[in-house]
């Protein structure tokens, strides 16, 4: 089972993490850039338009998109993020 990562905004694409897992900020980062290229094209205006008008409040790393496609490939890794 997965749980949610406490973490916070301290720039764009960055992020401070209190997690469980130990996963670094810069993993975190990678993970989330590896998602971001996996996007097809009307995925990826849709992005740009959650992250224009959710301006500060909107989180890739909890995105529900993001969540499911790492719940996908940590299975297909055999890498799980557990608390």
């Amino acid at each position: 089972m997965f749980h949610k990562i406490d973490c916070t905004v301290i720039g764009i694409g960055k992020l401070q993490m209190a997690s469980p897992s130990g996963l670094e900020v810069s993993e975190i980062d990678s993970l989330v850039e590896e998602y971001k290229a996996q996007l097809n094209e009307e995925e990826l205006k849709t992005l740009a338009i959650a992250e224009e008008h959710l301006g500060t409040s909107f989180d890739m790393a909890e995105s529900i998109g993001f969540l499911e496609w790492s719940k996908d490939r940590t299975k297909k890794i055999g890498l799980y993020i557990k608390q």
